[in-house]
């Protein structure tokens, strides 16, 4: 049922950043203690990015902790249960009576510019480093101490141009399968793939004619990754040959596609979001294995002026295969009333889907019987106290929706 306001039946935990939250991300590493909830994944533990219109920015790490700890290290009283009454799309879980817990930040860092994507290492193995990864102006690299309070810095990687300013970057993704690969698209039509063992580029190729706002890899892969874009469209591309890639996509009218995600448990599926829209396109796409329509090619001279200047030597520079496929199966849903902002899959099934948007509502989509055209509308919805600017579905903790509107954060359980 779609809910006009969030029932009081419901639990979520809730933070209030000193800043305006855009980017947050789950982490998905064990830990053997943690307050309740109890999990076998690992606390709930979250990465935040603030958006602040300056150089200095910030970003935190917030985490599961008991409220009576919180209360007396910071010297504020907190709210008898430590747990608001938000929203949820199922009945609560049961009440834990040994204590009570709530979001409180571990530890925080300056962030140079807004940070437009975090991500943790993608591993639950605590034998690794606790490691977190945000793009902005570079990928940067940290290591996370929730014990010491601190967050250091591992890297910063850089492209190397001969122009002294740096193409912001819109996104990246952190490969599961390879854990010393993550991608990142950027403004000046480029895709980076890094090495983080060296923390050198292996492969950096022009990617679309114009601005690439996402990146995601496809499922059980670490060399296949779509991308989207300016230009209006979906590309799929293969570490394996770069001189070939895939249009899985094409918006109408050639309107700018601002996000997109690919269905970890379904590669067949992918959602995107056009730029400035209400609407979320599903697609059923079929991969470089499975050819249809028709090839063009792109020549130098159909080419950004400015690929010599952008691309470097790890660039494919050789005329590009581009092989187009059906769009023409695609399922677009209009729930929300002003644009959405951010899509997310569930890692755990590939049936439901959640949106945030502008109208401060969070939708979960229930895809019924794996059939794209079957949802004309979200199971269930709520209304937020702000703009909702980003959605994220732990991995860890299958029941849980991070929500980031305005300066608030809420861990919904779904």
């Amino acid at each position: 049922t779609i809910m006009d306001e969030a029932p009081e039946d419901s639990a979520a935990y809730s933070y209030e950043a000193p800043f305006t939250v855009y980017s947050l991300a789950w982490s998905v590493r064990q830990s053997l203690t943690t307050p309740e909830p109890p999990s076998t994944s690992g606390p709930l533990r979250l990465a935040i990015g603030s958006f602040v219109e300056d150089f200095t920015n910030t970003m935190q790490v917030i985490e599961l902790k008991d409220a009576a700890l919180v209360s007396s290290l910071s010297g504020e009283a907190v709210p008898e249960g430590g747990v608001s009454s938000v929203w949820s799309l199922m009945p609560p879980p049961p009440p834990a009576p040994q204590r009570c817990s709530v979001l409180a930040c571990s530890c925080e860092v300056e962030h140079p510019y807004p940070p437009t994507k975090l991500q943790w290492l993608p591993s639950a193995d605590t034998n690794l480093p606790d490691l977190l990864a945000s793009c902005g102006d570079h990928l940067r690299i940290w290591e996370v101490d929730c014990g010491a309070g601190k967050i250091e810095s591992k890297g910063v990687l850089r492209t190397a141009t001969q122009s002294k300013f740096c193409a912001p970057l819109t996104s990246m993704d952190w490969s599961e399968i390879d854990v010393t690969t993550i991608a990142t698209s950027s403004i000046d039509t480029t895709v980076t793939v890094w090495n983080l063992d060296t923390q050198q580029a292996k492969a950096r190729l022009v990617a679309h004619e114009k601005e690439v706002y996402d990146i995601r890899f496809m499922k059980d892969s670490a060399t296949v990754f779509g991308t989207c874009g300016a230009d209006g469209s979906v590309r799929v591309f293969d570490l394996r040959n770069l001189n070939s890639s895939n249009v899985i996509y094409e918006a109408p009218q050639g309107r700018p596609l601002m996000r997109m995600d690919c269905n970890k448990c379904d590669e067949h599926l992918l959602a995107t979001a056009p730029l400035d829209s209400n609407e979320v396109c599903l697609k059923p796409c079929t991969l470089a294995n499975h050819p249809a329509g028709y090839h063009y090619r792109h020549t130098p001279a159909q080419r950004p002026r400015h690929h010599s200047q952008r691309a470097d030597t790890h660039s494919s520079h050789k005329t590009r295969t581009m092989t187009q496929h059906d769009c023409s199966v695609t399922r677009t849903v209009q729930f929300h009333q002003a644009p959405v902002n951010s899509i997310c899959w569930a890692p755990h099934l590939a049936r439901h889907l959640c949106s945030g948007g502008e109208d401060k509502q969070v939708a979960i989509w229930d895809l019924q019987e794996q059939d794209p055209t079957a949802f004309d509308k979200p199971f269930s919805a709520s209304v937020l106290p702000a703009s909702v600017n980003q959605v994220h579905w732990s991995k860890g903790h299958e029941d849980w929706v991070a929500v980031a509107a305005g300066s608030a954060v809420k861990t919904l359980h779904v």
